[in-house]
């Protein structure tokens, strides 16, 4: 069995009065996750992302999540994640 990797981009903006989080990703216009906290959006990403790659037919084996660290200085905490979604190749 073939695999593949696919890397998401996630962009994850915070209301300025209520808090609540808002994942979305450029690679996948449908996605829109909303979380009170980021551990919760953390939760949620991987099966969301599951479900809308195989709504679209793909066969998904597993989907992780990491934080974009890329570039930040010490101290600094990020509020963009990638996901990798491994998929069997067709």
């Amino acid at each position: 069995m073939m695999e593949r990797t696919r890397a998401i981009n996630i962009h994850v903006a915070r209301h300025a009065k209520t808090g609540m989080l808002m994942a979305t990703s450029p690679e996948m216009s449908r996605l829109m996750v909303a979380a009170v906290s980021e551990a919760e959006l953390e939760m949620l990403l991987p099966d969301v992302i599951r479900s809308l790659l195989e709504a679209d037919g793909l066969k998904v084996i597993e989907v992780t999540l990491e934080t974009d660290q890329a570039g930040l200085p010490p101290g600094f905490t990020a509020v963009s994640h990638i996901a990798n979604a491994v998929l069997q190749a067709a």
